[in-house]
Parts: structure tokens; sequence; C-alpha cells
């Protein structure tokens, strides 16, 4: 079981405060896997005001890939599949 805290990786990752409550600093966004990760991830998502989780629908990698063919290598990159 992992032991850090928020704070922890508040500090780690240089995270700021947003005005309107949580933390953000956005360097890099990839599904792909980072040298010497372990079994978890750190994740977040910025949304606008209007946003309704029952109108969000995740892309999908063929889908994707079959609208946009010359970005193929990318997408394959940057999803899970």
């Amino acid at each position: 079981m992992h032991t850090h805290t928020a704070p922890y990786w508040t500090e780690l990752l240089q995270l700021a405060r947003h005005p309107e409550g949580g933390w953000f600093r956005e360097t890099y966004r990839s599904a792909e896997k980072v040298a010497g990760s372990g079994d978890f991830a750190l994740v977040g998502c910025t949304v606008a005001p209007g946003f309704d989780v029952n109108d969000f629908e995740s892309g999908n990698e063929r889908d994707l890939a079959e609208l946009f063919p010359q970005h193929e290598a990318l997408i394959g990159r940057l999803t899970r599949g």
C-alpha cells in the first residue's frame, strides 16, 4: 500500500491551488507508462461550466484511427485500446 499523502504529491508535483478549488499543473498528458512508475496513476480532468457527466464520451482508439488515419500511430500511443 502506498503511504504518500496528498501534501507530499502536491509538493513533489509543484501543484498550484486552483481559484475554484482543487489543484492543477499540466505538463504532460499520455496513456504511456513513465519509466520507473508503479501500479498507480495520478489522473485529473478539468471541465467547463455546464459539463454533464451523462453527456461525456471517451474517445475510442479504433474509431479515432478510422476518422484520422494520418494520426493512427499517435492515437495508438495516447489511448489504451
